[in-house]
């Protein structure tokens, strides 16, 4: 769960697979069996739920990063259920792709309980995506469970069995065609023709994320996805914009030059970024910081970087001083504007 929060706060859409126990509780599950991921044993449909509340998740990471936990280190967590991800997926607003196994004897079953579980817990399908290598596993999820989107997998063969692929999704009404990576121009040709969104798996080298975003796919399953994010995601345009205000003061005055900083574009900002002020220290003195440190930024969010400057109560020049906010932000040119502050001459 803390890695599912993590990626559904940063953006992404969370994608697990779900398996059930013999008392009918679906949890989340790769394998039919608890023996790769968790240091518990047996099949998964074997046990009743109360049997797997004690198991412990003792595997993190994929591929070369995987890492087995020892008995006592503090990431080791229990088995999420499908309960506790539509919770996650209903306090944070975050979408989830997931692939309803039917080992065991419940068959089809199964899948007909997870989409009618979906629906009774009133989250949004539009916050859900189902995906199946089985066509007769997903032909009742619109049924049971409307407006959620269906995506095929698939196995790649042969081009020429991925190209089959898109004909199999087309006739179920899918949404979604998810192939085994790699594949090719004319699989992505014909998927589009067929108006299916393309979502290859599960594509971790940093050239197969490129050559993935060239042929134009519409998304990627992937074990790393701040790497992928970073390669092919969309990219944030973070744009600063100063505040109107009161410019004017006397001598012993305060002044509130500000500004705030807006991500226009779709991907999310690193956080790090900095909004520092410059001026002269003749007729004016900072009251409090003078540079700010902004936090990541999602689409459409701002932040405030409001500052106070104080006009010296012995300034001795009058007239218009410039206020000027520095905007720097990594591998990017420097963003400059200046706020002019009129320091007014003393009453007599």
């Amino acid at each position: 769960m803390s890695a599912f929060r993590h990626s559904a706060e940063a953006g992404f859409v969370i994608e697990l697979d779900l398996g059930q126990t013999s008392d009918g509780v679906a949890v989340v599950m790769h394998d039919d069996d608890l023996d790769r991921t968790t240091n518990c044993e047996g099949e998964v449909a074997e046990h009743i739920w109360a049997d797997l509340v004690p198991c412990r998740i003792d595997r993190i990471g994929a591929g070369d990063v995987r890492e087995y936990l020892e008995p006592g280190d503090p990431r080791l967590e229990p088995i999420p259920t499908l309960a506790q991800v539509i919770d996650l997926l209903k306090e944070t607003g975050s979408r989830a792709n997931i692939e309803v196994k039917n080992f065991g004897p419940t068959g089809l079953e199964f899948p007909r309980a997870v989409y009618s579980q979906l629906a009774a817990s009133g989250l949004p399908s539009s916050q859900v995506i189902v995906q199946n290598f089985g066509a007769s596993n997903l032909k009742e999820a619109p049924a049971l469970y409307p407006g959620v989107e269906i995506s095929k997998l698939s196995v790649h063969v042969t081009d020429e069995f991925d190209l089959f692929a898109v004909d199999t999704a087309t006739d179920l009404g899918a949404e979604w065609t998810s192939p085994q990576w790699p594949i090719t121009a004319d699989f992505v040709t014909r998927a589009h023709e067929a108006r299916l969104k393309i979502v290859p798996w599960t594509i971790d080298d940093p050239a197969d994320l490129t050559a993935a975003a060239g042929l134009g796919v519409d998304a990627v399953i992937t074990d790393d996805p701040t790497l992928a994010d970073r390669l092919i995601g969309p990219k944030p345009s973070l744009k600063l914009k100063l505040v109107k205000g009161p410019k004017r003061k006397r001598p012993g005055g305060t002044i509130r030059p500000g500004a705030f900083v807006f991500n226009s574009g779709e991907g999310q900002s690193d956080p790090g970024a900095r909004v520092k002020i410059k001026f002269s220290r003749k007729s004016l003195k900072p009251v409090g910081r003078v540079s700010k440190v902004l936090p990541a930024l999602k689409l459409d969010e701002e932040y405030d970087t409001n500052f106070r400057v104080k006009v010296r109560r012995r300034a001795k020049k009058f007239g218009k001083f410039p206020v000027t906010f520095r905007f720097t932000q990594a591998g990017k040119p420097t963003i400059k504007k200046v706020f002019k502050v009129k320091v007014l001459r003393p009453r007599k």
